[in-house]
């Protein structure tokens, strides 16, 4: 049989802060999500694994954050997601594209192809 482990790491914090699109600004995520936020949704969207048209969806953002904290297992809740969503939509955009980013970076595949025979 195939068998596929995931390795993540435990639950942690977010990496970047909600207002670090400031510090490196002149970076595209940070100049697209101040400037242009729905391109970014959809690039967002597309890093997740989800239909371009997704972000189209009220509500969508806000339910691909609660999955990539879930997924990454970082630390939060719904409350603090929807504040985040839904006050400060761009920078919140930037910094789940950093998440992503990131994150995305450090899992670690194991692929075993043991065979079995019975």
């Amino acid at each position: 049989s195939l068998a596929l482990q995931v390795i993540q790491p435990p639950s942690s914090e977010t990496s970047s802060f909600l207002l670090s699109p400031f510090s490196d600004f002149v970076s595209s995520p940070g100049l697209m999500g101040m400037f242009v936020p729905c391109c970014l949704d959809l690039s967002l969207a597309h890093q997740y694994g989800e239909c371009l048209c997704l972000p189209l969806l009220p509500g969508s953002t806000f339910a691909m954050r609660v999955g990539i904290r879930e997924r990454f297992k970082i630390r939060g809740n719904v409350c603090e997601d929807w504040a985040a969503v839904y006050f400060c939509y761009p920078l919140a955009l930037c910094q789940m594209i950093r998440e992503m980013k990131r994150r995305l970076k450090s899992q670690v595949y194991t692929v075993s192809t043991a065979l079995e025979c019975s």
